[in-house]
């Protein structure tokens, strides 16, 4: 019987996933910039808005589920700038594209550090 407490193999393999997310990242971000700079494309039955909502929303939570929040409370500022402009089915204002590039390049920064401490 268990104290309830996690186990040594479950803790290595949730630091490997954590290691593999941090590592990831760089590639998602770089999705994540090619959505927004095909502006009103629609792939796969997905307007630009919802999949760069999508994106970044799904990338929030997968880092949130790891305990990666720092990388987790950054991309929110972007899911939220990209839930606005889905729900309004339009694509980013300028405005909106800097303070999101912004956020990439914050959350790059986050990644690099974590990759260090690896």
């Amino acid at each position: 019987m268990t104290d309830g407490a996690p186990s040594s193999k479950y803790e290595t393999r949730v630091t490997e996933m954590r290691k593999r997310f941090i590592c990831s990242l760089d590639g998602r971000l770089d999705a994540i910039i090619q959505v927004i700079d095909a502006e009103s494309e629609s792939t796969g039955g997905e307007n630009h808005p919802r999949k760069l909502h999508r994106l970044l929303h799904d990338m929030s939570g997968s880092f949130a589920m790891l305990e990666l929040t720092e990388i987790s409370w950054e991309i929110r500022t972007a899911v939220v700038i990209a839930e606005n402009a889905d729900k309004l089915n339009r694509a980013l204002t300028p405005d909106e594209k800097t303070e999101t590039m912004a956020v990439i390049a914050q959350t790059r920064a986050i990644g690099t550090r974590l990759k260090e401490e690896c």
